[in-house]
């Protein structure tokens, strides 16, 4: 019995109920049990459950949008679930220098970094981001210090790509504040990357890692309340979307937003693969006020667009996250998480051209998510 609950336990399994019941645990995670272990022949034997046997969940294609001749940026965004981690992982490293060849601009969240170890994690990083490349890669950071190795973001950014140098020199990141009244503010949720595009526009890139309701929903009412994350972040992204003038005297420029990451809500039923099941109701993420919340983001006064939706109006088992616990990756049994939002200025300019989740690059229990802008419009 003891032998059965170590090895649940080292697989981040449940080590509760009968010796049964923990058989059967095993058998469902393809767990192969020790001989010592297994039931006598003189004893029934547990029934075992194959994991070929749980229902994979079908993923819609999106195609790909036809390719343009002006110059276009391509933004990612990825929770990466502990970057140090990740860095000691041959596939995550492999999908981050993947993300480096495709993008001028990529979005870590849950980067769980104290402000102490991001000097010597800013150099691995950058170090693998650039391999193969001669132009550089830029960082920010913002780290907890409300609760120390807790959340985090990164932004990076080159001028490699369809960026350019200009703009990459010229840009400016820095924490964006939400709720300064509240701990989640201090978690290294929030940054906010100016690109300068022209002297008439500039892209507003806001990285976020939106707090999670809890398991036991305790940060729910926080989250979603008006003067809660959600309306202060909202506010937040209005606020952006006002943007100072370009010189002294000047015309105001066009101010374009961009927000990616991990909103921690699935808004939609085709979002997670289990809507029909009652208990999604009271989880984190599924809730009726998560996703009543997160659809204000397309009203007024922001009428942000899903990025992901405007293109893929119609796909089914596009999901951005996977229960690594419950090992439902290989089943597709997931959520949709992450999001880029879109301003109404960038929707107008018809300058969304593609958003694809790039489910091949693995490395965290979430995948990346890239969206492309023609640049030319905006």
């Amino acid at each position: 019995m003891k032998d059965l609950q170590a090895l649940l336990r080292s697989r981040g399994l449940p080590v509760s109920g009968s010796k049964t019941v923990l058989l059967q645990r095993l058998a469902s995670a393809g767990v192969p049990v020790p001989e010592n272990a297994r039931p006598s022949a003189a004893a029934p034997s547990a029934p075992a459950v194959a994991v070929s046997s749980i229902a994979s969940i079908p993923r819609d294609a999106t195609p790909r949008a036809s390719p343009v001749t002006t110059p276009c940026v391509r933004l990612a965004t990825w929770n990466v679930a502990g970057l140090r981690a990740l860095l000691r992982n041959e596939r995550g490293v492999d999908s981050l220098r993947r993300l480096a060849t495709d993008c001028d601009v990529v979005l870590l969240q849950e980067t769980k970094l104290q402000e102490m170890h991001v000097a010597s994690v800013e150099a691995e990083l950058l170090d693998v981001l650039s391999t193969g490349t001669s132009m550089p890669w830029r960082a920010a950071w913002a780290s907890s210090t409300a609760r120390l190795g807790y959340a985090g973001v990164a932004t990076l950014w080159t001028g490699g790509r369809g960026l350019g140098a200009t703009v990459a020199d010229a840009a400016i990141c820095t924490p964006l504040t939400v709720d300064p009244g509240h701990e989640a503010d201090r978690e290294g949720r929030t940054l906010l990357l100016q690109l300068p595009l022209s002297p008439s526009a500039q892209l507003a890139v806001v990285n976020v890692y939106t707090p999670n309701s809890g398991a036991e929903l305790q940060r729910l009412k926080y989250r979603t309340s008006d003067d809660g994350w959600d309306g202060q972040f909202r506010a937040a992204l209005l606020r952006a979307q006002q943007a100072p003038p370009s010189a002294a005297g000047s015309a105001r420029r066009a101010q374009h937003v961009c927000a990616g990451g991990d909103f921690n809500v699935a808004v939609g039923d085709a979002d997670f693969f289990n809507p029909d099941e009652l208990r999604m109701a009271k989880q984190a993420g599924t809730t009726a006020e998560e996703r009543a919340s997160m659809r204000r983001y397309a009203e007024a006064p922001l009428f942000m667009t899903d990025a992901f939706r405007s293109c893929h109006p119609h796909a089914t088992g596009q999901y951005t996250y996977w229960s690594q616990r419950a090992r439902n990756r290989p089943r597709n049994r997931g959520l949709r998480l992450d999001y880029f939002l879109l301003s109404s200025s960038v929707m107008a300019a018809d300058a969304l051209r593609d958003v694809q989740h790039r489910h091949e690059l693995e490395g965290s229990d979430h995948c990346p998510v890239v969206v492309e802008l023609v640049l030319g419009r905006l």
